[in-house]
């Protein structure tokens, strides 16, 4: 790939109360661990750690979602009609890596000042063979 990034092909896969939602792409890694790509124009920039997942997106609905194992963490999200602020709390995250491939998978909460939300998400990223 173009400067130096390594290239990928990623899943995201997303399921809460509202419906799922379903990415498969190209990405690239500029470093350990993070993976950029798009869809339909929105950027998206995942980080994944041992202990940690940061899910990042821009466009008309924006974030940086930060996953924390045993922690809780703030977020706020940023809409064409204001800010919403939230509370992640993680209830269950594995992250695996192996020949090229890393995959993280988490369910977590979100708490809009007592009105509770159940998510999950499923990354994974394999890098492109040559």
């Amino acid at each position: 790939m173009e400067g130096g990034l390594t290239g990928y092909r990623v899943v995201l896969r997303t399921k809460s109360e509202e419906g799922t939602g379903r990415i498969i792409t190209k990405g690239r890694s500029p470093e350990d661990g993070v993976f950029l790509f798009e869809k339909e124009g929105v950027p998206f920039r995942i980080h994944v750690q041992k202990d940690a997942i940061t899910v990042g997106r821009g466009g008309e609905m924006a974030y940086e979602l930060e996953l924390k194992r045993d922690a809780e963490t703030e977020v706020t999200i940023v809409t064409s009609f204001g800010e919403v602020k939230a509370t992640a709390r993680v209830k269950e995250m594995q992250v695996r890596e192996s020949d090229g491939q890393t995959e993280a998978e988490c369910e977590y909460t979100l708490d809009f000042s007592g009105y509770t939300q159940n998510h999950a998400i499923h990354f994974s990223a394999k890098r492109n063979e040559r």
